[in-house]
């Protein structure tokens, strides 16, 4: 419906996140240990990521652990999810051990992200959501 207008540059194919292969031989000065042709990443873009194919900035690109392997999909749902929660939490909240964190619609992708990097940062997450069994995956 056109409600969200691409940036400027971007690709006109909808899609902030991707998993893929890396398929093209990296430019020289791309190379280093980390990335190698035929590797599974994932990537958050500009735009584009439902595409067959994604150009994407190296440093926009994580490589896939090997628990995602077997079902790679998977993996294209974790960079917009886990990147807003650890920004939310670490660069914008400056979460310490200790600190409480209330968490509105915790139940959603957001949600149970900030609460697993809560735990992981000793902070104590604090759920709100709009129905019990939504809670229970929180507790889960």
């Amino acid at each position: 419906m056109g409600g969200y207008p691409v940036p400027s540059g971007a690709s006109q194919i909808i899609g902030l996140e991707c998993m893929g292969y890396i398929i093209n031989d990296l430019k020289e000065d791309l190379v280093d240990e980390k990335y190698k042709k035929g590797q599974l990443v994932m990537a958050l873009l500009s735009g584009g990521g439902y595409g067959t194919f994604a150009t994407v900035n190296k440093s926009h690109v994580m490589p896939v652990i090997s628990k995602f392997v077997t079902e790679p999909t998977l993996a294209a749902a974790i960079p917009e999810v886990w990147l807003t929660a650890y920004k939310l939490l670490k660069i914008c909240g400056n979460v310490k051990q200790g600190d409480r964190v209330l968490i509105h619609a915790a139940a959603s992708g957001v949600g149970t992200s900030l609460i697993q990097l809560c735990k992981k940062f000793g902070a104590i997450s604090i759920a709100s959501a709009s129905q019990d069994e939504k809670l229970q995956v929180c507790k889960e």
